[in-house]
């Protein structure tokens, strides 16, 4: 069975027992988005509903799953955007079941009923012949949660609960789950405290070399890497999703993957590091396997085998490499500063080829020059999907990190709903721990040691906001809706007045304010700029 394997990668100097001291006295942890993510994915994503139909459907009843309509009409009634299901239960459920399938023939035999369903897909109960069940298409993934409602009297949507009970009544098993695997590495630097004089030495030489230099980052994108391999088969969906250097850490990952061709299996996978040294030398995939090639192939003539032998024992040893492509890479303000020509080899201007999706969200207020933001130039093909998004917040605001993290929640919602969008299955109690709030506490990050070191150097860190159809880079609304509210200590005790130089000025150099206004996915129609907001956008020009 197909499954989801889920990579989650940290940032630096984070970790699960990250915890703080809050106004009100009360410890509590300070979880990453990476680590809320990993622990929100559900192990097993059931999927599973069904459509059960009572009696005899009237003309114009319909079914809506996923945004589709299914209409109980003749096909001589139909509209454009209408399918025919069919006028009784029987052959409702006959045709129903036909049209969501992919079944696709020269001479339709239902008329417009013979389009396919992306997402879903549906199959009869055996012992109940009047009940459809609907599940998630694997491995191709589906939409979660279904959007399923029923306007007429004929039929009536069971939760997935109930249908668990109808079907184990007969003796059935009707909810096969896509199992999801999560990978969890915490980021350089953030090595926990343990008791021991080596311990705490270990732990210096990580949180000081590995936070500050990045040691360890290769490292953790072959251990990344490394679990791919004893875990991927062909067919199996892969997710990514890093914050920081761990967001560095994932599109390095990804553009190994694409040079790699695919994921090696368990039983070749201690070539990884000789490729991975490969890709890192910046050598191509075809000659650093040519030479490995090469190596068995005199190691086998040197043992004594016969030229064809021994060419047939190379290859054995070489192995393969399983076709793979990245399902979807979410990142959360990519920084890296290794030194050196070191990030050239791990960050490009696009995302790698195999990836099919991938979201980045930016951070609007960090001013830190060591915290460059590597925005995606556009997608590396026509067929990517790409999508970045700048928030209102600094680094951590963004990634997660902070006692109140209603700011980080914003872009954590925003890439899980991108995620779930492509059948990632997530646990939605879980998250309903961390809610998004536009207006929550915004903490400085540009304090006085990274004034004066930024000082020293002559160098500026204020990110230039833009925006580009070409990168798929826009504004979230939460930006705006931050602009624009007014202090208020009895509702929003922790906002203040929100003025960011870099985005005012960015909003002066528009031409027409409204109607960039008006491009902005998500924004409320009636939001307003106040006159202060106008004239605090004016002096930025």
């Amino acid at each position: 069975m197909p499954k989801r394997l889920v990579i989650c990668l940290d940032g630096t100097w984070n970790s699960p027992a990250r915890e703080s001291e809050r106004d009100d006295g009360d410890k509590v942890f300070k979880p990453s988005n990476v680590l809320k993510l990993a622990r929100a994915v559900k192990p097993i994503d059931d999927c599973t509903g069904a459509l059960r139909f009572e009696g005899q459907p009237a003309a114009g009843d319909r079914v809506t799953i996923d945004t589709r309509s299914y209409v109980f009409r003749t096909a001589g009634d139909l509209a454009a955007d209408e399918v025919m299901i069919g006028e009784t239960p029987k052959e409702s459920l006959k045709n129903l079941r036909f049209a969501i399938n992919a079944r696709r023939q020269r001479k339709p035999r239902y008329g417009a009923a013979t389009r396919r369903h992306e997402t879903v897909g549906a199959r009869p109960v055996a012992g109940d012949r009047s009940l459809l069940e609907i599940f998630s298409r694997a491995p191709g993934g589906g939409a979660y949660p279904f959007v399923v409602e029923t306007t007429f009297d004929a039929g009536t949507w069971c939760s997935r609960h109930e249908i668990a009970r109808r079907a184990s009544a007969l003796g059935l098993d009707p909810t096969l789950g896509i199992p999801q695997i999560v990978y969890y590495d915490i980021g350089v630097g953030a090595l926990r405290k343990f008791k021991g004089t080596w311990n705490k030495f270990h732990r210096f030489v990580d949180k000081n070399l590995g936070g500050a230099r990045g040691a360890g980052f290769e490292g953790n994108v072959e251990d990344a890497y490394g679990f791919l391999c004893l875990n991927y088969c062909q067919g199996d969906e892969i997710y990514l999703f890093g914050f920081s250097r761990g967001a560095a850490s994932a599109r390095s990952l990804s553009h190994f993957i694409d040079w790699m061709g695919g994921v090696l299996p368990a039983r070749d996978a201690y070539w990884t590091p000789r490729y991975f040294d490969a890709f890192l030398a910046g050598e191509s995939f075809d000659g650093a396997r040519s030479k490995i090639h090469d190596e068995l192939l005199d190691q086998a003539k040197r043992g004594g085998a016969a030229p064809d032998k021994a060419a047939k024992k190379a290859a054995e040893r070489l192995g393969t490499v399983l076709p793979a492509t990245i399902r979807f890479l979410g990142v959360w303000d990519t920084v890296l500063a290794l030194g050196g020509d070191r990030d050239p080899r791990h960050l490009k201007p696009r995302p790698a080829g195999c990836v099919e999706r991938a979201c980045q969200a930016l951070a609007v207020d960090e001013a830190r020059s060591d915290f460059e933001p590597r925005i995606w130039d556009g997608p590396a093909h026509d067929r990517q999907r790409l999508e970045q998004c700048w928030f209102a917040g600094v680094h951590t605001s963004i990634g997660g990190g902070y006692v109140h993290d209603g700011l980080a929640n914003t872009p954590l919602r925003w890439i899980l709903e991108a995620a779930r969008s492509l059948g990632l299955g997530l646990d939605d109690d879980f998250l309903e721990a961390y809610p998004a709030y536009a207006l929550d506490q915004l903490y400085p990050s540009y304090k006085v040691r990274y004034r004066i070191w930024d000082w020293v150097r002559g160098r500026n860190g204020v990110r230039k906001i833009r925006v580009s159809a070409d990168a798929g880079l826009t504004l979230h609304p939460s930006v705006m809706e931050r602009l624009t509210a007014e202090p208020d200590g009895e509702t929003h005790p922790r906002f203040e007045l929100y003025r960011p130089k870099n985005l005012l000025r960015f909003l002066a150099r528009q031409g027409d304010l409204e109607a960039f206004l008006a491009t902005i996915p998500g924004l409320a129609a009636d939001l307003e700029l106040s006159d202060e907001v106008r004239r605090a956008i004016a002096r930025a020009r």
